[in-house]
């Protein structure tokens, strides 16, 4: 199935129906932003992170036979936990799904750069 997958502090996932990119990415955006006032307001020095990325996943119930929880898993979930972020990001995959109107609310980020050995292919 193809789902936006946007994780909060890489500890929930909320997955979002193909054809919805919009609504996800504004929701998450706001409950970002209001969840960090809120933390702010309990006292509390920390803020939510949120990274998203677009693609296949495969759902399921997992755990022991007494305890079971819903987990998503699939090389968008890997793509999404290891991207560079204290804030709300998402990958270009997962910008170019949305609708003009919601692409305001982000910049390009350029990741920093990096050297390879002119012996080592490119594998990108």
């Amino acid at each position: 199935m193809d789902l936006l997958v946007g994780f909060v502090d890489l500890t929930q996932f909320r997955p979002f129906l193909q054809g919805t990119p919009d609504r996800a990415v504004v929701s998450l955006h706001d409950l970002k932003r209001d969840g960090d006032v809120w933390i702010s307001d309990q006292g509390i020095n920390s803020r939510q992170t949120v990274k998203m990325h677009f693609g296949s996943v495969v759902a399921a119930r997992v755990g022991t036979r007494q305890e079971k929880r819903a987990d998503v898993f699939g090389d968008v979930v890997a793509t999404a936990v290891v991207m560079r972020s204290r804030g709300f990001a998402l990958t270009a995959q997962a910008f170019r799904k949305l609708s003009p109107k919601t692409r305001w609310l982000f910049k390009k980020h350029m990741p920093s750069i990096s050297y390879m050995s002119f012996e080592e292919r490119h594998r990108e």
